[in-house]
C-alpha cells in the first residue's frame, strides 16, 4: 500500500486529519539534495498566489503557509496534503483580535471606526504593528532610492494600496475594505485551497518513510491530546495501517526532542490502544524491586532498534546511558516506581524531600533509549494526580519542571533531589507510599 496515493488527484469520501507545521516537516522530510529554503520558499510564493487570486491583494508581513493540512480516504493513512484553510481563518481572527468568525464583522465596523492611533493600538494589536512596520520599512525603501536614484515601485504598491501614507483615516478605511473581502470570499478561498494538492511536489522532494514517520507522530500527539475516545481511535486506525503496511524500515527522524523510528510507533501505538479500550485515566503504580527491569515495557513490546549506527556513535550512546544509570542508582532514592503499560516507560523515583523524578529507564539493549524523551520533576504530593496526565499535558502544567537530557542535566536533577526535607515533605512523601502499596 502506497503511503500518499501517486498523483494529485483527490478521491471521493476524503476527510481532514491534520494540520502539521510546514517547516518541521520539511526539516524532517527533505531529502538530502534539497535546499530546505528554497523548498519552504516555494510554498510561500504558492501561498501568495492563492490569496491573490481570491482576494486581488498581497499582504505585506502575512502569508498563509505556515501549515498544511492532510486529508485521507478510507483506505490510505496520510492521502492527500494541501494548504491549511484553518491556518488562514486563525491570522484572520489573530489579526482582528476576534475570537470567533462571528465577530469578525463585528470587529471589522469597530475597526473602520477608529480615529486615533493609541485606539488603534488598544483594540488591534496586530494591525497597530503592522502600520508601524510598514512606515520603517517604507522609509528604508525611500532612503534606498534616493541613494540609488531609482524608483522602487513594486517594493512600494502594498503601502500606497493600503493608503499608510495618507494618513490613519485612510489605512483603516484600506484596512476595512481588505478585512470584509477576506470574510466574504473566504468560501470562496477554502474550496480553492482544497483543490490545492501538494502530493507530487512533496513525492518527489521528500523521503517517504520519514514523511510515514512524521505523520505517524503527529497522529500519537492528536491522540494524546484529545480525550474524545472516537477520535482516538480514528487516529489509532491510521497507525495501524502505517504499521501494517510494513512501508518504514530503517528510516528515523528527529522531533520533538524525540527520535521516532517504527519502534517507536509501534510503541506508542500499544500504549495508547490500552489506554482507549481500558477507556481510563487512571494510571496503577507498583513499587519496582531493585534489578528488575522495566515491566511496562516488556508488557507492551519486545522491541530493539533497528536504526544502523556506528560503533562510535553507538559508544557515545552507551557512554550517556550508563551515565544515566549510574545518576540513578547513586541517588539515594526512597523507592522507584513504575506504571503499568501506560505510562510511555517511564519510571518515578522518589526522594525523601518530596521530590519525584519522573524519567525514561536507559534499556542496554538498545542504546538509543539514552537520549530523547525529557525528564519531569513535581511534589510528591501531586504526584498520583500529575501522572494520569499524557506527556503533552503534563510537559504545560505549571506544577512540573521539564529537564531536558541536554549536557547539563544531571546537575539540575541533583539540585533538586538535593533539596533538604522538611516535616511536611516527609509525610507526603509517606502518604503517597502508603498509597501506591494499596494499589498494589
Amino acid at each position: 500500500m502506497n503511503i500518499i496515493i501517486a498523483g494529485d488527484n483527490m478521491v471521493p469520501n476524503y476527510k481532514k486529519v491534520i494540520d502539521f507545521d510546514l517547516k518541521s516537516f520539511i526539516h524532517s522530510c527533505a531529502n538530502y539534495n534539497v535546499d530546505e529554503n528554497k523548498f519552504y520558499n516555494y510554498f510561500e510564493e504558492k501561498s501568495k498566489e492563492n490569496i491573490k487570486e481570491v482576494f486581488k491583494y498581497s499582504k505585506f508581513n502575512e502569508n498563509f503557509n505556515e501549515n498544511l493540512t492532510n486529508y485521507v480516504d478510507d483506505t490510505h493513512c496520510i492521502g492527500f496534503i494541501t494548504p491549511s484553510y484553518d491556518e488562514f481563518i486563525k491570522k484572520i481572527l489573530l489579526q482582528l483580535n476576534a475570537n470567533s468568525i462571528e465577530e469578525v464583522k463585528e470587529r471589522i465596523t469597530l475597526l473602520s471606526h477608529i480615529i486615533k492611533e493609541d485606539e488603534l493600538a488598544v483594540q488591534f494589536p496586530y494591525l497597530f504593528r503592522d502600520l508601524q512596520d510598514g512606515r520603517k520599512y517604507m522609509r528604508t525603501i525611500e532612503k534606498r532610492e534616493k541613494e540609488e536614484n531609482i524608483e522602487l515601485k513594486e517594493e512600494k504598491h502594498y503601502f500606497y494600496s493600503c493608503a499608510m501614507r495618507r494618513g490613519l483615516d485612510n489605512y483603516i478605511e484600506k484596512q476595512a475594505e481588505l478585512y470584509n473581502r477576506f470574510y466574504n470570499n473566504r468560501n470562496e478561498y477554502k474550496e480553492l485551497v482544497e483543490s490545492k494538492y501538494y502530493n507530487n511536489l512533496i513525492r518527489s522532494n521528500c523521503d517517504l518513510e520519514k514523511i510515514a514517520l512524521f505523520f505517524g507522530h503527529n497522529y500519537v500527539k492528536k491522540i494524546q491530546d484529545t480525550h474524545n475516545l472516537l477520535e482516538q481511535k480514528r487516529y489509532l486506525e491510521l497507525i495501524k495501517k502505517l504499521i501494517l503496511s510494513g512501508y518504514v524500515s530503517n528510516k528515523k527522524i528527529y522531533l520533538d526532542e524525540t527520535i521516532i523510528n517504527i519502534d517507536y510507533i509501534e510503541e506508542q501505538y500499544q500504549i495508547l490502544k490500552w489506554n482507549n479500550e481500558n477507556d481510563s485515566r487512571k494510571v496503577t503504580w507498583i513499587i519496582l524491586p531493585e534489578g528488575k527491569k522495566d515491566i511496562s515495557k516488556e508488557d507492551i513490546t519486545n522491541t530493539h532498534s533497528k536504526i544502523v549506527l556506528s560503533e562510535e556513535e553507538l559508544n557515545i550512546l552507551r557512554e550517556k546511558g550508563k551515565e544515566k544509570t549510574d545518576f540513578y542508582n547513586n541517588s539515594n532514592y526512597l523507592i522507584k516506581v513504575v506504571g503499568r503499560l501506560n505510562t510511555n516507560g517511564y519510571i518515578a523515583y522518589i526522594y525523601k524531600n518530596g521530590k519525584v523524578l519522573l524519567d525514561t529507564e536507559y534499556n542496554i539493549d538498545n542504546p538509543e533509549s539514552a537520549v530523547g524523551n525529557a525528564l519531569y520533576c513535581m511534589e510528591a504530593k501531586n504526584f498520583l494526580k500529575l501522572s494520569k496526565l499524557d506527556k503533552t499535558t503534563l510537559r504545560k502544567n505549571p506544577e512540573v519542571k521539564r529537564i531536558i537530557h541536554s549536557k547539563n542535566w544531571l546537575e539540575k536533577a541533583s539540585n533538586v533531589i538535593n533539596i533538604e526535607p522538611n516535616e511536611n515533605t516527609e509525610e507526603e512523601v509517606k502518604q503517597l507510599v502508603k498509597t501506591i502499596k494499596k494499589e498494589r
